[in-house]
């Protein structure tokens, strides 16, 4: 039994040192360190560290981490000085998001921004949608004063959907597409003209998505997404890889008819000259073996038959097969080419042959 004074009434009053039992139904806080840990006296203001102790930093992104960490020849993450030591520092893992690049904060709305940024709209589809709304609001309200603002706007890649409401009274319309469709035939959502039309000026320059993005930014005009960007170039990229194989038979066929309007037969031989380039420079010291350490060829057939000396015929031999290696990285054992899907039309281990490329535009003059 201990006796502790009580100050207020001047008494003495007894109490055990057997520790007060929980109440039933609440548990008891073992939440922290219990005293006698070494971090026990850190949490109550009795820190022990010296000057010298490790600093936890907050947690950085991706791009000031492998700005600040370095990586050493045994794969351990330090932070050196300028004399190359570890520092004091403790730095936490980045965070597992991308940083956004400048087009990606642009998307970010911006309440300060209002309507001042520039849209592509099809002047047609735009004066027909305020023509409609404008008769609508007449013939659905009593409002004699109307006020139209932009109500609501849907971006579809370079083009826009909008909806118009007046601030006067409750009227607002539908949505308007704002621009044309490319006609497939088939049912779904098509494309926006201006969306493909963009793709197919993009094959002919040296830019990429990444780069249109950029303009588009600069302009001042929210630029696409990235993904919608690279799924519109995937499409057009097949359409004219198709169309342009359908353009050069129509060429070769009309070479042929110009040797029979000459009164030659039909298995008359025609004039070409064929070319191969490939996606490497380096010969190899040697002129006999040019471009073997190359993974792509491309022949081309330039005909010599008429005046207009244009291309008739082409033919690439290419290694790269991005879903192979794709599948050959998760474990999965497949061999280019020969798979579903696959790219590639020579295996890697085969060196690139002119003989089998020229055989390849043989065969496409041989067809009908």
């Amino acid at each position: 039994m201990k006796e502790t004074a009580n100050y207020e009434t001047g008494k003495l009053s007894k109490h055990s040192d057997r520790k007060t039992p929980p109440v039933r139904g609440m548990r008891r806080n073992r939440c922290g360190f219990q005293q006698g840990h070494p971090h026990f006296e850190a949490m109550h203001g009795e820190s022990t560290e010296t000057p010298d102790s490790h600093v936890w930093m907050p947690r950085l992104g991706m791009a000031d981490f492998s700005r600040v960490v370095q990586e050493t020849s045994g794969g351990l993450l330090t932070v050196p000085d300028a004399d190359g030591k570890p520092g004091n520092s403790k730095i936490l893992r980045p965070r597992p998001y991308r940083c956004p690049d400048l087009t990606d904060s642009y998307l970010q709305p911006d309440e300060n921004q209002g309507g001042t940024e520039m849209r592509l709209l099809n002047m047609e589809k735009s004066a027909q949608m305020w023509n409609e709304c404008y008769t609508e609001h007449a013939c659905k309200t009593t409002c004699t004063s109307p006020q139209f603002q932009i109500y609501h706007e849907q971006q579809i890649g370079l083009c826009w959907k909008q909806s118009l409401r007046c601030t006067n009274c409750d009227y607002h319309s539908r949505m308007y597409k704002l621009y044309t469709e490319v006609s497939t035939g088939r049912s779904g959502q098509r494309a926006a003209t201006t969306n493909v039309a963009l793709h197919v000026g993009l094959q002919d320059s040296t830019i990429g998505t990444t780069k249109i993005r950029h303009i588009l930014a600069a302009m001042d005009t929210p630029p696409p997404s990235r993904t919608g960007l690279e799924r519109t170039a995937n499409k057009v990229a097949t359409v004219t890889a198709q169309a342009t194989m359908d353009d050069l038979h129509r060429r070769r066929q009309k070479t042929k008819e110009t040797n029979t309007l000459r009164g030659l037969p039909e298995d008359a031989p025609i004039n070409i000259s064929v070319d191969v380039r490939y996606n490497s420079t380096n010969l190899q010291n040697t002129y006999s073996c040019g471009g073997q350490n190359a993974s792509q060829a491309l022949g081309t057939a330039i005909s010599w038959q008429t005046g207009e000396k244009e291309i008739i015929a082409f033919w690439m031999d290419s290694k790269l097969c991005k879903l192979g290696a794709t599948l050959r990285n998760k474990g999965v054992n497949v061999t280019c080419p020969g798979h579903a899907g696959c790219t590639a039309n020579v295996q890697a281990t085969d060196p690139l042959s002119e003989y089998r490329i020229g055989k390849q535009i043989w065969r496409q003059f041989s067809t009908r």
